[in-house]
């Protein structure tokens, strides 16, 4: 397994401190492109290419998702139903 060292990840830091921040290396035989994108009005977040493209098959972190997409992206998950709407049904049960 590769990693990035404490001075790639220093150099990645730097490229992305900017407005429009990209940074583009390779990791595990494929090229990764980080790149600071509008999430909304007053948000950014970062976009991760694997080989050039984001492929939304492989977010679920299914068995034919390449082993660098765990090292590359968090695996999110959102409850169906928000806290006071469980603690209300919890109460009812």
């Amino acid at each position: 397994m590769m990693s990035l060292s404490k001075e790639e990840q220093q150099q990645l830091v730097e490229e992305l401190k900017g407005y429009i921040g990209s940074a583009e290396f390779r990791l595990d035989g494929h090229k990764i492109n980080v790149q600071k994108v509008r999430a909304n009005e007053n948000r950014t977040a970062l976009a991760v290419y694997i080989d050039g493209e984001i492929k939304y098959a492989h977010m679920g972190f299914s068995e034919e998702s390449p082993a660098v997409v765990k090292k590359v992206w968090r695996k999110r998950e959102r409850s169906v139903y928000p806290p006071s709407r469980v603690k209300k049904l919890e109460k009812e049960f």
